[in-house]
């Protein structure tokens, strides 16, 4: 049986090349790409074919199932058909972890101990909830090869980890003075974040057409590039202090036509915000405000938690609020709920400073 006694990975130019040495004297070099991870790949499919090849010349076993990190490969290219680029970059993540851990295991004879030894290896660095969403990815990976006849029944039972959903953490009233006191022009789109609970890319990818300030309302539209996370475009009135602080921010911008973006990295280009520039800028904020603390997850995604928790407290119903938040269910609003009567709980605990 010809097995592979020596690999060789090399670059030349802009081109990578393999070059496999067999037991049998049997000699392979060839180009495998621009990169040296489609050369790896390469080398571990030759690996495979060869056995699968000896195998089916001697009848010795059955050929194997397709290996992880294939199947992950699909997983990602049918996510690039039908998913966001979001959705997409976060699988990515997670498929690189769990392919790093099962690269060459036949997935067809993945069982709970495997699930359990990568488990026990995502705990050394990683959250019960981030080791949860590798799971899930998982899970979505061998059930599309189901579906595409790639393996004929789920191996084993993918069991998620316990984890202890804490109450959201939000900013109080005097937080939230102090935030927009130390915000600088970043004080629109905070205010925009606090009042209308809108989520990064949303406020990324607002246009002066979507804000319609006759009527205090805007829009959540999708366009090139973005779509809303729960797939709805929606409408969220705007109160008349944001409203008033949204036609000063206006009236302040060299590029301030419909076609432009309402919040800008660079106004004088009317250039849109990276993702990656404007969370380091809000982080900056709290920062100055001295609210940072990385244990309270601090963000725009905290102001969002903060103006549904806010609302909530103030009397708005649960459906109201996840009509304006864009949520996708109910179940995810009345988490903001719980934080509501913990602060109630706080305040009327406070009181009974009065009888001492």
């Amino acid at each position: 049986m010809a097995s592979c006694t020596a690999t060789r990975i090399y670059q030349r130019g802009h081109t990578w090349y393999v070059d496999l040495r067999w037991s049998d004297g049997r000699r392979e070099r060839t180009s495998a790409g621009h990169t040296k991870a489609q050369a790896e790949r390469l080398v571990r499919k030759r690996i495979r074919e060869e056995a699968a090849a000896v195998r089916r010349r001697d009848n010795a076993e059955p050929e194997p199932g397709p290996p992880f990190d294939e199947l992950a490969g699909r997983y990602i290219e049918h996510l690039e058909v039908h998913a966001k680029p979001a959705s997409v970059d976060a699988a990515d993540r997670s498929l690189k972890q769990l392919k790093e851990f099962y690269w060459d295991t036949d997935a067809a004879t993945l069982r709970g101990a495997e699930v359990d030894r990568f488990i026990a290896h995502r705990r050394r660095t990683c959250q019960p909830p981030t080791i949860n969403k590798d799971l899930r990815y998982l899970k979505a990976t061998l059930r599309l090869a189901i579906e595409e006849g790639r393996l004929k029944e789920m191996p084993c039972r993918v069991r998620m980890v316990r984890e202890v959903r804490k109450a959201p953490t939000i900013l109080n009233q005097e937080e939230m003075r102090r935030l927009l006191s130390k915000a600088g022009r970043l004080r629109p789109m905070l205010m925009m974040a606090a009042m209308t609970g809108l989520r990064n890319g949303e406020l990324r990818y607002l246009l002066w057409a979507d804000v319609d300030l006759e009527g205090a309302t805007l829009h959540v539209t999708a366009k090139q590039g973005f779509s809303p996370k729960s797939g709805s475009e929606r409408s969220v009135p705007l109160n008349s202090v944001l409203a008033e602080a949204l036609r000063e921010h206006r009236a302040s911008l060299p590029h301030a036509a419909t076609s432009d973006w309402v919040f800008q990295r660079n106004p004088s280009s009317g250039s849109q915000w990276p993702d990656s520039a404007l969370c380091a800028a809000v982080r900056d904020v709290f920062k100055a405000a001295g609210l940072y603390d990385p244990n309270r997850k601090i963000g725009l995604h905290m102001l969002r938690r903060s103006f549904c928790s806010h609302s909530l407290s103030r009397g708005a119903s649960i459906e109201a609020v996840r009509a304006m938040g864009g949520s996708s269910s109910l179940t995810v609003v009345q988490r903001y709920a719980v934080s509501v009567e913990d602060e109630q709980r706080r305040a009327v605990e406070r009181l009974a400073e009065l009888a001492e």
